[in-house]
């Protein structure tokens, strides 16, 4: 059963360290969509 708790603990870690990548990835994203956007209006 230890095991098995141990073995939790790793996925949900996992997991928050891939949300955390995810938010990080949209952040920049968003970032780039207003620089295309600004660009476009230069352009």
């Amino acid at each position: 059963m230890r095991n098995f708790w141990a073995s939790c603990q790793i996925c949900v870690l996992q997991f928050v360290l891939f949300y955390e990548q995810l938010c990080t990835l949209g952040r920049f994203l968003k970032i780039f969509e207003n620089f295309a956007c600004n660009f476009k209006i230069f352009w």
